[in-house]
């Protein structure tokens, strides 16, 4: 199960998403209006094994490995799937995502790489190659508006910084986290200004959180 709640600043929308028995059900809460609750259709509903829900669009694995998006972030000519469910990846294992308004952010694992993503309205979906991650296989990874976090399977940690569309044709490059080496979860938080980006994360280490 997944929800979300307004940002500052925007329209009163409230909703949220859960998987039951392979199959996902939304719903959305405007202001004070009576909730609306339906189940999702198309590829992307069948056999969903985990789903991360924003304001700007839901994101849902597969119980093979197929990731989807839906959603009003993905209101653009060359990223389809406001209302359709769009298939954006294969072999992926683990899935994460944030959402501001209309802009929608994640990090996902496929074949243990570490991919970032982006979609806005007024901007096609991409999809990048996280960089200098020292060839190592992760197993983990969260994200949020402009930091994230990914776990590796020898417990080390890395962490970078900015969303795909201030990052031009550049793709993100982590840096390891100093002193972590028997990591066993993660966590972050963040958000940004203009082009100031402020975030962190938590560690959990053998029983202890950093």
């Amino acid at each position: 199960m997944s929800t979300y709640a307004p940002t500052a600043g925007s329209t009163a929308v409230h909703g949220g998403a859960v998987v039951l028995e392979g199959q996902l059900k939304s719903w959305t809460i405007t202001g004070t209006a009576t909730g609306r609750a339906a189940n999702v259709t198309g590829d992307g509903a069948n056999s969903v094994a985990s789903v991360v829900a924003t304001s700007a669009g839901l994101l849902a694995l597969t119980t093979n490995g197929e990731m989807y998006t839906q959603g009003p972030a993905f209101n653009n000519a060359g990223t389809p799937g406001r209302t359709a469910w769009t298939r954006r990846a294969t072999g992926v294992s683990q899935i994460s995502a944030w959402g501001v308004g209309s802009y929608f952010g994640g990090t996902y694992i496929s074949q243990g790489v570490v991919h970032q993503t982006f979609a806005f309205t007024a901007n096609a979906y991409t999809d990048k190659l996280v960089g200098d991650m020292g060839g190592k296989s992760f197993v983990q990874t969260y994200a949020a508006d402009g930091t994230y976090m990914a776990l590796a399977s020898d417990g080390t940690v890395y962490y970078w910084y900015k969303n795909n569309d201030t990052l031009g044709s550049a793709n993100p490059k982590a840096t390891a986290l100093q002193g972590v080496r028997n990591a066993v979860d993660l966590n972050v938080w963040a958000y940004h200004a203009d082009t100031n980006f402020y975030g962190g994360g938590y560690v959990i280490t053998a029983g202890a959180c950093t």
